[in-house]
């Protein structure tokens, strides 16, 4: 933490920097998905991706993108990466469902099916996930009818879940990434110690 902030480290930001803030980049993919522009949300989404990789939020929302335009082989991979790096974004698992249902390959889509069932039972409405497991369950069993064929429903369902459950935690550390590439080290300490309330000792907020 000590050599953040000292000379040895200001080159490196400002050589791999990206000429976009990707705090901006969320809010604007965000919008764009509200407004159903959904190239648009993927060209932002993935600038965010290029710069922190592992953020299971941003993940899911470029999967989320790309099932809009149908592209659910794309977007099978980003919800599988964001649910690699947040087990409990039932959203994703509700989406990686859809995408396997899609695909063609609804044994997955079931397994999925089934965990969630297991989490809701286990939960007994006590738990923060029973709301977003309650909409996750349902919405699975629907598209693996044969009769029910919901393209982009689920899609616009879980952008209104995100875009609701969008916290200062989020904010703060993706502010905390533009501060840094843009060598304001102080700052982005500020923003870290934010985001660390939110997140707690999460190794990507250490780091």
């Amino acid at each position: 933490m000590a050599s953040g902030g000292g000379s040895s480290g200001n080159s490196m930001p400002s050589m791999s920097a990206p000429q976009y803030d990707p705090a901006v980049e969320f809010k604007n993919g965000v919008e764009a998905m509200k407004q159903e522009n959904f190239k648009a949300a993927e060209k932002a989404f993935d600038r965010v991706l290029s710069v922190n990789p592992k953020h299971a939020k941003t993940n899911f929302l470029a999967g989320l993108a790309r099932s809009a335009q149908n592209n659910f082989k794309g977007a099978r991979r980003y919800y599988e990466k964001a649910l690699k790096y947040d087990d409990t974004m039932i959203p994703a698992h509700q989406e990686l469902a859809v995408a396997h249902s899609k695909l063609d390959d609804a044994d997955k889509a079931k397994v999925i099916l089934e965990d969630l069932k297991s989490r809701l039972t286990a939960c007994a409405d006590t738990c923060a996930q029973a709301t977003d497991l309650k909409t996750a369950i349902p919405a699975i069993e629907a598209v693996l009818a044969p009769a029910l064929v919901t393209p982009t429903s689920n899609v616009k369902v879980a952008n209104v879940l995100l875009a609701i459950s969008s916290d200062n935690g989020d904010r703060a550390y993706l502010d905390a990434v533009g501060l840094i590439n843009e060598g304001r080290y102080q700052d982005a300490i500020a923003q870290l110690n934010i985001s660390s309330q939110r997140f707690g000792p999460h190794p990507d907020v250490l780091t």
